[in-house]
């Protein structure tokens, strides 16, 4: 039996007595009586729709007689005289699959065995049918019948003479009793099936479930792995790094940013952390902005203070991190690069290239001073002026090539100081010393 077809069972057990069923299939009846009148009362009671009193023979079987309505239910009745008789009847009964609701056995059928011998070898071949012994007379206590013919329940006594009505009566409740319990036995069956078939299919839910467990397991150590790998990637990154709703609220932040920044950033607006703003930052739209409207990316350069005060400058990108299902952005993850050492050493290059450039201006100066003076002598005066021509060339050369140089240089002064002074040392100094040489030579001449 199915787990469907319990409500089935369930409601074939609750049928009225009066259903076609009992008509179709009626109750078999088994009455075990050495007295044939006994077994004539029963034909009559229930075998007919309506039946008269047979005379003397109920009144001395049972006392009283009358007329009484036929039986709602339908019986098949089967009458035998003795015990071995009854015995016979029950075995071909459950051979035949059409086992008896209820016997009526007799306490005493001389010369066989008695009812109780029947009533035990009955039971022993069906567990299920109701015995009602029949006892005018015993000298065993129903206590110690009991105990041979059990179960309890299923055993009744009735005490000779009794009403004709309470065969109908006994008929009916026990059959009824029978009937419920054989259905209950098979529901009971059925409910076993389906708690088996149940306990089968929640052994391989659980079998599913612990592979899937297995699975996700695995999942999660390979996530776990895979978050460590990640954390230690972004740990190594040198730049700081953080992620921003649409609001411009800071929803996470990597180690750099925090030790550059403070700890308790998560929250709190961008503008506020990095740039101590009270609105967002100028020109608006900012660049993270920008990449939540467009989804594309963004860059560009700025100043901030960091939680020591100090000034510090990055180059920022601005790129969609997170989307909606509607592939809308939802969250934009900022890298900023720390570029305040090559800002340094930028500015650092332009006060180089101004100091060179003031020092260039000097010695030019100087050397216009010691041409206006060579000028008295016409002849020393174009020699010198054609010197300092050529002078004045080389030095605007040497001006330009140091101008591109210092242009050039970003990070490494000492290696340009020196190319200077090279440059200074091969060309200018050689050309001022046989200016003065030649100035010396002129004088003394003079």
């Amino acid at each position: 039996m199915t787990c469907d077809s319990i409500d089935s069972v369930r409601a074939t057990s609750n049928k009225d007595v009066k259903t076609d069923e009992t008509k179709t299939n009626p109750f078999r009846i088994l009455v075990a009586d050495d007295e044939s009148s006994v077994l004539d009362v029963f034909r009559q009671v229930l075998s007919t729709s309506k039946f008269d009193p047979p005379g003397h023979l109920e009144t001395e079987a049972f006392g009283r007689n009358s007329a009484i309505d036929g039986p709602p239910l339908s019986f098949d009745l089967v009458t035998v005289s003795t015990g071995r008789e009854a015995v016979n009847a029950v075995k071909r009964s459950m051979e035949k699959n059409r086992p008896f609701s209820v016997a009526f056995v007799d306490i005493r059928m001389p010369p066989g065995p008695d009812g109780i011998w029947t009533a035990e070898q009955t039971r022993r071949l069906d567990d299920h049918v109701e015995i009602l012994i029949m006892t005018g007379y015993t000298d065993t206590h129903p206590r110690d019948i009991s105990r041979r013919v059990p179960p309890v329940h299923k055993l009744l006594f009735v005490q000779k003479p009794f009403h004709i009505q309470e065969i109908h009566q006994f008929a009916s409740a026990l059959s009824m009793k029978w009937h419920t319990e054989c259905e209950l036995q098979e529901l009971n069956k059925g409910l076993e099936q389906c708690i088996e078939a149940r306990i089968h299919h929640f052994e391989i839910l659980n079998k599913e479930l612990q592979a899937k467990l297995v699975e996700l397991q695995k999942a999660r150590s390979a996530l776990t792995d895979s978050e460590g790998k990640l954390n230690a990637m972004i740990g190594s990154i040198p730049d700081h790094i953080s992620m921003m709703d649409k609001d411009l609220n800071i929803i996470w932040a990597n180690t750099i940013a925090m030790e550059n920044f403070g700890h308790g950033i998560i929250g709190k607006k961008c503008y506020e952390v990095y740039h101590q703003r009270k609105k967002p930052c100028e020109p608006y739209p900012c660049s993270t902005l920008k990449a939540f409207k467009d989804g594309q990316i963004h860059g560009h350069e700025f100043q901030v203070i960091d939680k020591n005060g100090n000034a510090r400058f990055f180059y920022l990108t601005a790129n969609v991190a997170l989307r909606d299902e509607n592939q809308n952005p939802t969250a934009v993850m900022e890298v900023s690069r720390d570029i305040t050492g090559q800002k340094r050493a930028e500015l650092a290059l332009i006060e180089a290239r101004d100091d060179l450039d003031r020092r260039v201006k000097e010695r030019t100066a100087e050397l216009e001073d010691a041409l206006e003076t060579i000028r008295r002598n016409e002849k020393e005066l174009i020699e010198r002026k054609s010197a300092l021509e050529i002078l004045n060339r080389e030095l605007m050369e040497t001006n330009q090539a140091l101008s591109v140089l210092a242009r050039n240089m970003e990070r490494d002064k000492d290696v340009l100081r020196k190319k200077i002074y090279e440059t200074y040392t091969a060309k200018i100094l050689p050309i001022i010393s046989a200016v003065r040489l030649r100035f010396l030579e002129y004088n003394l001449t003079i």
